[in-house]
Formats: structure tokens, C-alpha cells, sequence
């Protein structure tokens, strides 16, 4: 299929091939018009021949199926940016698979093991000794680890673990993202006007001067937060034909973090009692 989308001139180790003048309308043809937007997000990347490597087609239905466009769409971004910032955007098809890969997964502004282990190696060699040392003043301020195609399918099989688990707490219309759905859904009727709140463990809160803005934005953070906590005690798939059984996984994770979810209130009439106090004592 990405041969097919991408007929022009290939990309290295014949992963792909590069996006041609219709490739975005042979795209619009086979995807869902919400998943338009994709094409861009990895458009920005065919300047950077090295990150291709890491392309996972069988995880792309499985991408666009989990209502977070904008956050993959972000990390998309963060891939070209991060590059970009190394050895700047006029050389950047000059970076080889095998920098890329020696760099995903890394952190070496803040690792100096992996830090080390990246000055011994062979990175960036198609460029000259002073844009090396260059770059390599760079790698040493980076915050946070290198992002590639690679990271990104693979970061998407934890996200959808998380993502599965904050859809048993709202409903997700179709064609709307799961974090539109939960902007929509939120109520900050605990909090008082002027300040939002924050979850510093598991059962306390502090109140920080803040706007509407701020309180919901910080809810769906909190909320994403909590399902990287408690996503393995929830089960694979609900079960929709019996709201018995549906509504037991999500009081154990309500019982988890009540404190929580009593402060941010997830309007879904699947959760009617659930949400009490009463139901969360333990």
C-alpha cells in the first residue's frame, strides 16, 4: 500500500517511497476524511530519510482508530523539530538510518551513559568534523529522549492502553478525539473560580491560581495520568452487552483514584452511582 500511495523517488533501504504530486489525494481515497490530516504529519518528514526505518504500516489503522489525531500529530511534529534543531532544515536529508538509530530511544541531555556511548559511536557521518561538533553541543542540551518513527509506533501501543481506559469513562462520539470528548465532558464545579486544581498522590490535591482554560487542560492531564497508573486493571475490551460487567472495571478504577474523579467529573450515564462517594470507600 505505501508503495502504491508513494510511486516517485524512493527513500533509503526501500521503505517507501516519497510522497508524489496525488499522493494525497490517493490518500483522501482510502482514508476516512477525519485521518486526512496524517498526510501532513508524515509529508514533514520525508526530508528526513533516515527516520523511515522505523515505518510500521499494520500499526496505522490502529493509529488513526484511537481518536488522538492531535497528540500523534504532535509527535510527528516533535520528530522533524527535534532534527531540525540538531543539524538545521537544509541538511537534513543528509541524516542516515543508522545515526537514527543509534539516536532513538536516547536521552544524552541528561544521560551521560547514553551520552557517552553516542560519542563513541559512528553518528552524523555524512557530515564534516565541525558540523559534528556542532550537533554534538546540541545533543548535550536536548531535553528529553530522541524521537523517531520507530518510538512513535511504539509509544502508540502504550497510548492506546491508556486511550482504551479513558473511553471506559466517557463516551467517544464518532469522529471526535477522546480529549475533545473529555474538554467537553468536564466540569469543574469542585474547584474554586480564579484556580484550578492539582493532584500531588493519590488522595491530595493543591489549589494553584489558574484559568478555565487551565482547569480543564490539567483535568485531561490528570485523567491521562491516571490511566498510565491503573490501565492493567482494566480489561482489554468492554463488554458492551452486559453494563453489569461493564461497569465492575470501571469501580475499580474509580475506587483507585476516587479523589480524582470525584474533583473532575466525567458526565457519562454509564456512571451513574458509580461516581458516589459511598461506592469508592474502601
Amino acid at each position: 500500500m505505501f508503495s502504491s500511495v508513494h510511486p516517485s523517488s524512493p527513500l533509503p533501504d526501500d521503505l517507501g517511497r516519497e510522497w508524489s504530486a496525488d499522493s494525497t489525494d490517493v490518500l483522501r481515497a482510502i482514508l476516512p476524511t477525519p485521518c486526512w490530516k496524517f498526510t501532513a504529519g508524515f509529508d514533514a518528514l520525508v526530508d528526513i530519510p533516515g527516520v523511515w526505518d522505523g515505518m510500521r504500516l499494520t500499526t496505522l489503522q490502529k493509529m488513526m482508530a484511537m481518536g488522538c489525531r492531535d497528540e500523534c500529530l504532535s509527535y510527528l511534529r516533535r520528530i522533524k523539530e527535534v532534527f531540525t534543531g540538531l543539524v538545521g532544515k537544509d541538511v537534513l536529508g543528509r541524516i542516515d538510518t543508522a545515526t537514527v538509530k543509534a539516536l532513538e530511544r536516547r536521552a544524552p541531555g541528561v544521560s551521560t551513559k547514553d551520552l557517552s556511548e553516542l560519542r563513541e559511536g559512528k553518528i552524523f557521518s555524512a557530515f564534516s568534523h565541525r558540523e559534528r561538533d556542532m550537533t554534538w553541543e546540541r545533543l548535550k542540551m536536548m531535553d528529553g529522549h530522541v524521537p523517531t518513527l520507530f518510538t512513535f509506533f511504539r509509544d502508540i501501543q502504550y497510548l492506546k492502553l491508556c486511550i482504551d481506559c479513558l473511553k471506559s469513562l466517557v463516551i467517544v462520539p464518532k469522529r471526535e478525539t477522546i480529549c475533545g470528548t473529555l474538554a467537553r465532558s468536564y466540569s469543574d464545579t469542585n474547584e474554586r473560580e480564579g484556580y484550578v486544581k492539582i493532584q500531588i498522590t493519590e488522595h491530595t490535591f493543591l489549589d494553584r491560581a489558574g484559568t478555565p482554560a487551565d482547569s480543564t487542560g490539567l483535568g485531561i492531564r490528570q485523567l491521562v495520568a491516571l490511566a498510565m497508573r491503573h490501565y492493567p486493571a482494566m480489561p482489554a475490551d468492554t463488554v458492551k452487552e452486559d453494563p453489569v460487567q461493564t461497569a465492575l472495571p470501571m469501580r475499580t478504577l474509580l475506587c483507585c483514584a476516587a479523589s480524582l474523579i470525584l474533583h473532575m467529573i466525567i458526565l457519562n450515564p454509564c456512571l451513574e452511582g458509580v461516581s458516589e462517594p459511598e461506592v469508592c470507600a474502601t
